[in-house]
């Protein structure tokens, strides 16, 4: 079963999707030492931001940002993988279930409406399919967690940063996970089907390789190729504490979807340039970056559980 080898070998493909990160740690910071010597860009590598956050004895704002997302780091890649694919298999419950309950007034089985499996079609053709869907539905969910302020109380937490560093990919909310996983689930098993675990495994491995470049201070908006896929500029201006910025260029993978639907701004799409001196963070939410902080933002629960307490028990006591 699914869930079984999701089991037997989590732990193991958390340990090489943070062998990944560490990898693209260095490749980025290589990529920056040539960078810095035939042109003028004088951002720091995310390797230089975390030694510099480490040495420095008087720390500021973003050396306390770039140290919690290292803290971060090693949280997250015991349990990404693993709430992720818990939220994915939630929404093949939840579908499951309701599927079942229309087979007890019905004998139509109404999902999947179009099931990918059962086409004899080349599967690496099937691949993209399911990777243009998965993008498609998580650059919906981004939208509504931006728009939906109980879902932006938690992904307001991966846009705290106030530098960016190839570590900020794993910067989310284990709820933000859970919830554009569990949209996934249910949308798949909805409109596609279920696709077997490789598949999930590939398209969770691409998102991540996609993010991990998306989130680097490299200065690069891909020319053409950022017609298509998300570039370090494109995704660094939508993580501008500027409003306006950041409800824009949703998309995760591809950056088709914000031409579409006119959710990337046209002074961005004329200058990507400008996303280079943008001011990174979330006004007003800057105690998100101090420890206490850091660590309700990424457990939005744990403040909630305390309010309760506070308003049912002690004050009955």
């Amino acid at each position: 079963m699914l869930i079984t080898k999701i089991l037997e070998i989590s732990w193991i493909k958390s340990i090489f999707f943070s062998n990944l990160l560490i990898f693209s740690l260095f490749g980025e910071h290589i990529l920056f030492k040539f960078l810095k010597n035939n042109s003028n860009y004088n951002k720091s590598s995310s390797l230089q931001l975390i030694l510099r956050a480490i040495s420095n004895k008087e720390k500021d704002e973003t050396d306390r940002s770039v140290i919690l997302d290292v803290i971060y780091f090693f949280i997250d890649s015991i349990l990404f993988f693993l709430i992720g694919l818990s939220g994915l298999l939630a929404g093949f419950s939840i579908t499951g279930i309701l599927s079942k309950l229309v087979l007890m007034v019905s004998t139509i089985s109404i999902f999947p409406i179009l099931d990918l499996n059962q086409f004899p079609i080349n599967p690496y053709f099937a691949y993209i399919i399911w990777l243009v869907s998965e993008d498609f539905i998580n650059y919906l969910g981004h939208v509504i967690t931006h728009k939906n302020p109980l879902l932006w109380n938690y992904h307001k937490f991966h846009h705290s940063p106030k530098e960016f560093c190839v570590l900020t990919a794993r910067r989310l909310a284990l709820g933000d996970t859970f919830f554009t996983q569990i949209c996934v689930g249910i949308s798949f098993q909805i409109f596609l089907g279920r696709p077997d675990y490789q598949t999930i495994y590939f398209i969770l491995l691409t998102k991540i390789f996609i993010s991990q470049i998306a989130h680097s201070n490299l200065p690069w908006d891909f020319g053409i190729i950022g017609k298509i896929f998300v570039s370090p500029r494109f995704h660094k201006f939508h993580h501008s504490s500027v409003v306006e910025h950041h409800d824009s260029n949703y998309g995760v993978i591809f950056t088709f979807w914000d031409t579409i639907f006119k959710t990337s701004p046209k002074f961005y799409t004329e200058d990507p340039s400008i996303s280079d001196n943008i001011t990174l963070g979330v006004h007003g939410e800057e105690k998100l970056n101090t420890f206490r902080g850091f660590a309700l933002g990424a457990f939005p629960e744990i403040k909630f559980l305390i309010n309760f307490f506070k308003k049912n028990i002690y004050s009955h006591t």
